[in-house]
């Protein structure tokens, strides 16, 4: 009876000993597990900041580039209509009107790649929020993430150079439009002094 307790006890203490064991590997996986999630959310972290640098810098009045878009496109046909290339045209106008053109052109191109731009953003956004809801679930291997995130990041990247280059590329337009505006409307407005339908076309656009 006395060896059978002893033996008895031996077998608590081992049963102990063990689950101990059991408890601190299973305490070790966790604390493991929570560290890598914390890697993986540093980068996902990343991705988001890169992402948040192309919204900033697509953040541009393009409302205002739109309507010179159109103050171009309605000065050069009031030039067509209404201007006397025979008489009247200079060599120094004559190339402000190729520059004016050339600059309506870049709008268009502007407003256009713009439009690509924004798009592209909030795709790589919702892929980016997608791939955190599956990290976030556990869904997401090692391996997938690794794959995944790099081709998410390399996108970002591409796409913050892109918006970049757009948001600095616009302003280079500013100076040349606004002398060569004024310089055709003042032609327009001299036109106009002696043409009552220039006139109105100009008064109409003026309430635009």
């Amino acid at each position: 009876m006395e060896n059978y307790a002893k033996n008895m006890t031996g077998t608590r203490q081992l049963t102990i000993i063990a689950v101990f064991y059991i408890l601190f590997a299973i305490g070790s996986l966790n604390v493991s597990c929570t560290k890598i999630d914390a890697r993986y959310f540093e980068k996902l972290d990343s991705l988001d900041m890169k992402i948040k640098q192309s919204e900033m810098a697509l953040n541009i009045d393009t409302k205002t580039l739109s309507n010179r878009e159109k103050l171009i496109f309605d000065h050069l046909r009031y030039i067509n209509k209404f201007y006397d290339t025979t008489t009247l045209m200079t060599s120094d106008f004559s190339t402000d009107l190729a520059k004016y053109k050339a600059i309506k052109k870049n709008y268009t191109s502007f407003l256009k790649n713009y439009d690509n731009a924004v798009k592209q953003t909030k795709t790589l956004k919702s892929q980016a929020a997608d791939l955190r809801k599956s990290v976030e679930s556990g869904e997401m291997s090692k391996t997938d993430f690794k794959k995944y995130f790099a081709l998410e990041m390399q996108n970002a990247e591409t796409a913050l150079r892109d918006a970049t280059d757009l948001n600095q590329s616009i302003y280079g337009f500013e100076p040349e439009f606004q002398r060569i505006s004024y310089e055709v409307e003042k032609v327009l407005n001299e036109i106009a002094s002696k043409n009552p339908l220039l006139k109105s076309y100009l008064n109409q656009q003026a309430t635009q």
